[in-house]
């Protein structure tokens, strides 16, 4: 697995799949979490060429649209969080760190790389508000202050939020068990509220 860290995968047990949907599930974090270690689960049953040959063999030559109904795959699903938007199959954890990111390319994933994506449309164009604006010094904190994919994922999409927190707290470390307590309960309401977070338009244009 690449060692490379970027704003989805920078290290401190955080990463990032909100491209994918990987928040759009009607359900508390336990519940997604444990469907992620069954996707997994499920997904090592089948060689990684044949997934992602079906996927291929799934995509519209008029639209450039995938149409894969894996129902092994599909068939264990959590409530959409919000209905117009998707749930990619192939999310769930790549490593025994719960590192989040795509079954199929567990090895390939670079920040804007251009895949042969289940959701992802012909010509599309893959953007982040995360990653085009925060710098290095801003996701790693983030990073380091949530140390899990739920609570990261959300909060780098929240410059503003995460800036105060910086002035706040500038040495992450000393963040007492009470304020992150109070911290991750303002992201968790961001992710209930922030209808535009699970929507996989709001990546690519």
């Amino acid at each position: 697995m690449t060692t490379e860290r970027s704003i989805c995968r920078p290290g401190h047990g955080a990463s990032c799949a909100l491209c994918c949907c990987s928040h759009n599930y009607r359900a508390p974090y336990a519940e997604i979490d444990a469907l992620f270690e069954r996707r997994a689960a499920l997904l090592s049953q089948f060689s990684r060429g044949y997934l992602i040959g079906a996927v291929r063999g799934s995509r519209s030559d008029m639209t450039g649209s995938y149409y894969f109904r894996g129902e092994r795959v599909m068939s264990d699903v959590i409530e959409k969080r919000v209905e117009n938007a998707f749930q990619c199959p192939f999310v769930g954890y790549i490593d025994g760190e719960r590192t989040v990111g795509c079954v199929l390319y567990p090895d390939e994933h670079k920040c804007g790389a251009a895949f042969d994506c289940h959701q992802v449309y012909r010509s599309k164009r893959f953007t982040c508000a995360a990653r085009d604006t925060l710098s290095e010094t801003e996701y790693t904190y983030a990073a380091r202050l949530c140390g899990d994919w739920y609570h990261y994922g959300a909060l780098i999409h929240m410059p503003d939020f995460l800036g105060a927190l910086m002035d706040e707290h500038p040495d992450v470390r000393l963040v007492s068990f009470d304020a992150r307590r109070a911290i991750f309960a303002r992201i968790e309401g961001f992710i209930l509220q922030d209808d535009a977070l699970h929507r996989i338009d709001s990546y690519f244009g």
